[in-house]
């Protein structure tokens, strides 16, 4: 349960964690990167229809959650964020948020799905029935959302759409069908669900161990002073791991005949804790790449219910590592007999508001 800090003064940072995935489970109300959704609410989950890319139509794919609970608000003793995606490269345009779909889930500390008191974090009970959404509704055999299209033949596989479905079907559905057990469903959808899931993490959250610049030095010359400092000792990759990562960004922030101010202070920033994948400062702003793409907080749009929207969190170029992405820009990713193209250039970083009710 690695809950986020609301404190004004921290920015907490998201790391990738390896874990064992018990700790991923629903029960214990986790941050994560990949794998399944560990749902919050464990029953109405989000229609097929609702999680579909806004461009082409397709379904998104779970991407990352974050717990974030406010404890001032006793509905949201328990509050989960979700982002899906769009998979397909030629959904992506930079400032369009059609190809994302992103879900707040939230919870009074008194509900029907869980204890009052919280868990024990550090054990499991494979005697104890944990809650899960499976205990409420069926669910996707490759992605985990909600899945009410079953198999016609076996009756015991479900699926959330005809494409996953079909990729199902094509890898070994068809060859256990009619010899079916639920146990075996669950099996033999692994590699399936591989073609269309990222790898599972925990994303393990700290606060930001950084000190503002002094009132005597603009945030500019302290972010050139220290990235000079820095390209010294460590060269140009402040992205580890990422190749041409550093690069691509700063050819994003550039202006023509200069370097981008902003883009220094991001570099500078990010390079003192450079395997961070995630910033969450709710309320404030995110750390801009670029000045070029900025926006003011009044810029941003309402809720659909008229309440403002405030900044959440940003996902970072560094989560490429993570997801078998080497580098920004368009890549052509081979896993198990599917090819993934992506232009992910165009929405890193992302940067995610919230409705404030």
């Amino acid at each position: 349960m690695a809950e986020i800090s609301h404190d004004e003064k921290d920015i907490e940072l998201g790391f990738v964690e390896t874990v064992p995935s018990w700790k991923l489970s629903s029960h214990f109300f986790p941050s994560k990167i990949g794998g399944k959704p560990a749902w919050l609410a464990l029953s109405n989950l989000p229609k097929t229809e609702d999680l579909n890319c806004g461009v082409c139509g397709k379904p998104c794919v779970f991407l990352l959650q974050i717990y974030a609970p406010i404890d001032e608000k006793e509905t949201c003793f328990h509050r989960t964020l979700f982002l899906f995606i769009c998979r397909d490269a030629l959904c992506y345009k930079q400032t369009s948020n059609k190809c994302f779909v992103v879900l707040r889930s939230q919870l009074r500390r008194n509900n029907e799905f869980y204890d009052y008191e919280p868990p024990a974090l550090d054990t499991f009970d494979s005697s104890i029935n944990y809650p899960s959404a499976e205990k409420f509704t069926t669910l996707c055999l490759l992605c985990g959302c909600r899945g009410l299209k079953k198999c016609s033949a076996c009756h015991k596989a479900f699926y959330c759409c005809k494409v996953h479905q079909t990729i199902d079907w094509k890898n070994d559905h068809k060859k256990i069908c009619k010899s079916l057990t639920e146990d075996a469903a669950l099996l033999t959808c692994t590699s399936a669900s591989e073609q269309i899931l990222f790898p599972q993490f925990e994303l393990a959250t700290e606060p930001e161990d950084y000190d503002e610049p002094s009132d005597d030095e603009t945030t500019n010359e302290v972010a050139m002073k220290e990235y000079k400092d820095y390209i010294r000792v460590h060269g140009e990759g402040v992205l580890e791991g990422v190749t041409g990562a550093s690069r691509d960004l700063q050819n994003m922030a550039l202006d023509e005949s200069q370097v981008d101010n902003q883009f220094l202070v991001f570099k500078t920033r990010i390079g003192h804790a450079s395997e961070q994948v995630m910033r969450y400062d709710r309320g404030h702003e995110p750390l801009w790449v670029s000045s070029e793409l900025t926006s003011k907080p009044s810029n941003v749009p309402p809720c659909f219910c008229g309440a403002p929207r405030v900044f959440e969190f940003q996902v970072l170029p560094q989560i490429l590592i993570h997801l078998k992405v080497d580098s920004l820009g368009k890549r052509i990713i081979s896993r198990n007999n599917i090819t993934f193209i992506w232009h992910l250039l165009s929405w890193l970083p992302v940067s995610l508001t919230m409705c404030t009710l």
